[in-house]
């Protein structure tokens, strides 16, 4: 999320090049995010603690901020 707000802060003041640039990053991230943490019927809170239970404050702000990194199948499944 501190990638995707720097784009977000980025487009707020005009600069749209950076702000396309980290977006594309943040959203490249999650998508790794969701790969490595993948536990089958949820997401881990560790990459390598295997029954551990992710928490949802990623999902929270990409919401809050409208960022649209996670699909909705990934935060279904966190719910």
């Amino acid at each position: 999320m501190g990638v995707a707000g720097y784009s977000e802060m980025a487009r707020m003041l005009g600069m749209s090049d950076v702000a396309e640039k980290y977006a594309a990053i943040a959203k490249k991230m999650a998508v790794k995010w969701e790969e490595m943490a993948n536990e089958g019927d949820h997401y881990r809170l560790a990459f390598d603690r295997k029954n551990t239970w992710s928490q949802k404050y990623n999902m929270v702000w990409d919401k809050l901020w409208n960022l649209n990194l996670f699909p909705n199948n990934v935060i279904g499944k966190e719910l």
